[in-house]
């Protein structure tokens, strides 16, 4: 069928289902939110926090729909982690797998001490915790792809959630920022990445944004991509403030999802639905 009579996806889960994703890119979606969906050159799926309520109040934001095969959460109880949405989830994609701290596991399974689940708890052999361990092959997991993930500690050697991540995709180096609050904490950062970043992801709420420049300047990532912005009061000016800096930076292109499109090295959709920049 010809592109243009092509049926537009009905949703968001449809249109990642969609999307094949070409040899040497990774395809990068935002729900909104603190969400985030990656997609693989083997087409595996894998979901960043789940987050099922929209900041307008209630309506689902369309992270429910996707089918994941690996559901990571970088967040713990307590914080965004949304337990009725990975309860669905679970329910709704037998074989998708879960990972996250050990709090957020024993949430998951329901041995969480607060009393907040509201739904079915998550088969425990189907839930992984990153404790002892700060790597995951997600071949360990039963995923069969080449994908691995690394958290990054501070520099005091915290890896309290939210985690800032390294995730490496078939060789290319995407660097998700979400908790920096000094100057050690960027070098410390910059040190553990070892070769050049491809994407670095910059969630605004949970970054300081006076260590961005810094930051930039350091690494000097491929692309630099703000997020999660949308649920902020005045965050689309955030998030051209945060491209601002990184124009500054020789080397470093900069993406806002709500502005832009891009195919290349990421292969991009502008998924974050009913919000704009305001």
């Amino acid at each position: 069928m010809a592109a243009d009579l092509m049926p537009k996806p009905r949703s968001l889960g449809e249109l990642i289902s969609r999307t094949k994703i070409p040899a040497n890119t990774v395809g990068l979606f935002w729900p909104g939110g603190s969400s985030l969906v990656f997609k693989s050159v083997r087409q595996r799926v894998y979901l960043l926090d789940p987050v099922a309520a929209n900041w307008a109040g209630g309506s689902r934001s369309g992270a429910i729909d996707i089918r994941p095969d690996l559901v990571f959460c970088s967040v713990g109880p307590g914080e965004q982690l949304d337990l009725s949405a990975l309860s669905h989830l679970a329910a709704a994609f037998p074989d998708a797998r879960f990972v996250g701290s050990g709090n957020a596991r024993d949430a998951m399974i329901g041995r969480h001490a607060d009393d907040e689940w509201a739904d079915m708890p998550i088969e425990p052999g189907r839930v992984h915790a990153l404790e002892q361990e700060p790597r995951l092959d997600v071949r360990q997991v039963g995923v069969s792809d080449s994908l691995r993930i690394r958290i990054l500690s501070d520099a005091d050697g915290s890896d309290e959630p939210p985690w800032n991540l390294l995730l490496s995709f078939s060789g290319l180096q995407l660097c998700l920022i979400q908790r920096l609050n000094t100057e050690e904490d960027v070098v410390t950062v910059c040190e553990a990445v070892r070769r050049r970043v491809d994407v670095l992801m910059w969630s605004l709420p949970g970054a300081s944004q006076l260590l961005a420049a810094d930051l930039l300047d350091q690494m000097r990532p491929g692309f630099a991509i703000p997020f999660a912005y949308d649920r902020l009061p005045n965050g689309g000016e955030l998030a051209r403030q945060f491209r601002d800096k990184a124009a500054r930076t020789p080397g470093v292109k900069t993406y806002l999802f709500a502005e832009d499109y891009m195919e290349g090295l990421l292969y991009s959709r502008i998924t974050s639905r009913k919000h704009r920049l305001t």
